[in-house]
């Protein structure tokens, strides 16, 4: 019975088909797993305190007697479990966030190095560049990135003029829309948390891109996705995972659907056992069986006979 009211059973079916010797047997097999467990506890715990089983002088044996052993609960195991997890993830993240800072900066420094060669050689050549009407200059392409990465969710125009205005129209307006089209792509990227479509530079064309770009790409995403996640109803779901042992301890009730706590119905052992749950195999063929059903046009959905055989093949 405590098994068919707790929530953690609810869609287990081969669970709840279990006849009771089988679930009998587990649970003497969990119970004496749990035995062996405890002693090897209570051992490591006597050998932290400095109390050896060898020892058979009266001190010793006046140690033990009034060594009292506390088990930590299981709540307080699993918690402790968690603050180490998270303490191994929070390093990790740090040292990662420390190795990224450290390639940006090698990038920073490798993409000043370029554009302190590219002015040279202009120098040096002269800067009489004629305009093209087809191509666009191979030396504005990671300004056009950048800008373009930077922009958001406005048009091929707009990033247009905002590029002419900043650095100048090189090439006619036509074909610096038709370059914004070929290095990025405009697109609503869910996981990624965006809420409306906007501009995302193509990998091909990702290392155009300066530190600073990149850094203010990563913020906004991760505001993004902080919003997503506060949005979501994430307080009040995170609250119910916290109080979930809480409720699973007791057998009056169980949280819904909703987060809501819901009492279960009394039962003084008088009432008729409740019906005992389909099996799988019932279960799939009934679903089997529908899924058949819709598939088929409503003239073959009154044929019994169509209906089955379809539901067998």
């Amino acid at each position: 019975m405590a098994i068919r009211r707790s929530p953690h059973f609810r869609f287990d079916y081969y669970l709840r088909s279990l006849p009771t010797e089988v679930i009998g047997r587990r649970c003497e097999q969990l119970m004496k797993a749990s035995e062996k467990e405890i002693e090897l506890m209570m051992k490591k715990i006597k050998e932290d305190a400095g109390i050896e089983e060898e020892k058979k002088d009266n001190e010793a044996s006046e140690r033990k007697e009034s060594f009292q052993v506390e088990l930590p609960r299981f709540k307080e195991l699993k918690e402790i479990k968690r603050r180490q997890a998270e303490e191994e993830i929070e390093s990790e993240r740090m040292q990662l966030e420390g190795k990224v800072e450290e390639i940006e900066s090698n990038i920073e420094e490798i993409q000043n190095r370029l554009k302190f060669l590219h002015k040279c050689g202009k120098d040096l050549t002269g800067n009489d560049r004629k305009m093209s009407q087809t191509e666009f200059p191979d030396d504005l392409l990671p300004e056009l990135a950048n800008v373009v990465a930077r922009i958001g969710n406005a048009g091929v125009m707009a990033i247009t003029n905002e590029f002419v205005a900043e650095y100048g129209q090189p090439v006619p307006k036509k074909v610096i829309c038709a370059k914004i089209e070929d290095i990025a792509k405009k697109e609503r990227r869910k996981e990624e948390g965006d809420i409306r479509a906007v501009w995302h530079i193509l990998p091909e064309y990702m290392n155009l891109l300066t530190v600073e770009t990149i850094r203010f790409l990563r913020k906004e995403k991760e505001s993004r996705l902080e919003k997503k996640r506060g949005g979501s109803g994430g307080k009040k779901r995170s609250s119910s995972v916290e109080n979930i042992d809480e409720v699973n301890s007791s057998t009056k009730g169980a949280v819904g659907p909703d987060g809501d706590f819901v009492d279960f119905p009394e039962f003084d052992g008088t009432d008729d056992e409740p019906r005992e749950y389909k099996k799988s195999f019932t279960l799939f063929c009934t679903a089997t069986r529908k899924e058949v059903k819709k598939s088929l046009d409503p003239g073959s959905r009154r044929d019994r006979v169509s209906r089955l055989k379809s539901s067998a093949q």
